[in-house]
């Protein structure tokens, strides 16, 4: 969803020059529908209303993380302090 909120900002500046982009898979698509677009170099965001990304919490089930998907380490500790390697 942050990426739909800077391409929001972006449409909303009449000086905006670059976005860094990446390409949704069909699982994302699935599991957030109406997130942005890109067809022939051009960003599009839907014009839904505010974002116009919604969650679909049942397909996300089916995509919940496990061991398979990797483990990341915690980066803080419970009492705020950082993690170092």
């Amino acid at each position: 969803m942050g990426y739909a909120a800077a391409l929001h900002l972006d449409l909303a500046v009449h000086n905006f020059g670059i976005q860094e982009t990446v390409e949704f898979t069909g699982a994302v698509r699935e599991v957030f529908p109406g997130s942005p677009t890109i067809k022939n170099g051009y960003a599009y965001v839907n014009d839904a209303p505010s974002l116009g990304v919604d969650l679909n919490e049942e397909l996300a089930a089916k995509y919940a993380p496990s061991a398979a998907t990797g483990n990341w380490l915690p980066i803080r500790r419970r009492d705020g302090t950082s993690v170092t390697p």
